[in-house]
């Protein structure tokens, strides 16, 4: 895709290719900016990039323009991505990986979803084609039953076998790759999912196919996980100490997966839980630690758990605050998440299971196969990018009376609480309240609908209910 004029590239690799002297525009992210001079002794700003695969760095001649510096510290701060348009020092090695110099010509900072993949004209206009082709066939919902064929299909799942509370698991998923825009103010506007049920009921397919359909997606192992890796980590640089995000915060934008939340123990989860928070409420990460820093994680957070009674082969508790602890989590936290499923709960989860594991292996050509994750890809940032914003103004009626039901049965459960801090109903509301705009909107730009409809909230009731 072009940016500025320039083919945008997401590898210093790749973008070497083209030579010296060749126009060119990167996906990358500012590392550092400190004052230096060029061989010629004309005073400006190197600035030190890291690419959009995260391999490798890039060290720039000098930036005379103050305002491309201002812009490159303003996006280090937050650890924004940026379009970076130049082009490589004539004489350039292209034996080496790091190192290389580049001469920046405009930084600006990245808009919308399609950017992330770097795709060509081409690519686009293939796209949105058969967006429109779709969205004018017959038939319920066909975008969503050709990305949930091509989501089967790469991942080996057999549609026939899977239940019917696995499929709005799979919507939800859908939901959540597609949320943006809906909610002002300090607001994440990406869906917040957690999956819980027993072992061997579909999770980790469910979180397979949140990778698949995100322009960007981290999986993180809480057994290998660290504070630093996923919120930020500080080190000390040239200019003194320097933070830098974790994968909350590389996945803006995207998804971010923490699978079996609850192998965590009770000191990981609370030096997590701020972190978590932070991101699920307002989409930002705050360091402040040696290096002070704010960035921008605007990811779909999406976590899996096994209750401890199922894994104990003990009965769950019917105490709601027992039934908290069974799942690893605080009301704090649980409060934030947008959707949960309970995979457990109305049919038979087995059947999915089965179902999942007779669906072949998919596409054999590893090529076949990341051309197959790239259309999706492209498909869901497509759908993104031209509708950023569904009008909700047709169905607030709707969503008025959903969240006046949710309050009279708040103020019950309210009633019965110990203390009144023990459910803060006024903020479970507003948090409500976001969450079902966010999943309403998707599921209008689902059907490329600018506008919703009372279907559009119908049909995101029973994903939003699924708890």
């Amino acid at each position: 895709m072009t940016h500025s004029g320039c083919i945008l590239y997401p590898s210093i690799d790749v973008a070497l290719e083209q030579g010296a002297d060749v126009p060119l525009a990167l996906l990358c992210r500012v590392v550092a900016v400190g004052n230096a001079q060029s061989v010629d002794g004309i005073p400006g700003y190197c600035l030190k990039l890291s690419d959009h695969a995260e391999q490798h760095e890039l060290v720039t001649a000098p930036v005379v323009d103050p305002a491309h510096a201002r812009e490159a510290r303003q996006a280090m701060r937050r650890g924004l991505r940026v379009c970076v348009a130049g082009s490589f020092v004539e004489g350039a090695s292209r034996a080496r990986r790091d190192g290389f110099v580049f001469q920046v010509s405009s930084i600006e900072p990245l808009r919308g979803a399609t950017l992330l993949l770097c795709p060509t004209a081409e690519e686009i206009a293939e796209t949105d084609a058969l967006l429109d082709r779709l969205i004018a066939s017959p038939g319920f919902a066909p975008i969503e039953t050709y990305l949930r064929e091509m989501l089967h299909r790469h991942l080996g799942i057999c549609s026939t076998g899977l239940s019917p509370r696995f499929r709005l698991a799979e919507r939800a998923v859908l939901y959540a790759a597609l949320s943006c825009g809906q909610v002002t103010g300090r607001t994440n506007p990406r869906i917040g999912l957690l999956l819980v049920s027993r072992p061997g009921t579909g999770k980790k397919k469910l979180c397979d196919e949140a990778v698949a359909l995100n322009p960007v997606g981290y999986v993180v192992q809480t057994g290998m996980m660290t504070l630093a890796g996923l919120s930020a980590s500080v080190a000390q640089r040239e200019g003194g100490w320097q933070a830098s995000p974790g994968l909350l915060a590389l996945g803006d934008g995207g998804v971010t997966c923490l699978e079996d939340i609850h192998r965590m123990d009770s000191g990981q989860i609370n030096a997590l839980r701020d972190s978590l928070a932070g991101v699920m409420e307002d989409g930002k990460l705050l360091s402040s630690k040696a290096a002070r820093a704010e960035f921008r994680a605007e990811t779909a957070l999406h976590m899996s758990v096994n209750r401890r009674s199922d894994l104990r082969g003990k009965r769950a508790a019917a105490e709601p605050g027992a039934r908290l602890c069974d799942m690893s989590l605080s009301l704090d936290l649980l409060s934030r998440i947008d959707i949960l499923c309970d995979l457990d709960v109305g049919d038979d989860a087995g059947a999915a299971a089965k179902g999942m594991s007779s669906g072949g292996a998919g596409p054999g050509d590893e090529v076949e196969r990341d051309r197959e994750v790239r259309r999706l890809r492209l498909m869901v940032a497509r759908l993104r990018d031209r509708l950023p914003e569904v009008d909700l103004t047709p169905v607030e009626g709707s969503l008025h009376r959903c969240i006046a039901l949710a309050t009279l049965i708040l103020q019950q459960a309210a009633e019965g609480a110990a203390s009144a801090s023990e459910l803060p109903v006024e903020s479970l509301l507003r948090r409500m309240s976001n969450a079902l705009r966010k999943v309403v909107g998707a599921e209008a730009r689902l059907h490329l609908r600018q506008v919703a409809t009372e279907a559009d909230v119908r049909q995101a009731l029973e994903v939003w209910q699924l708890k």
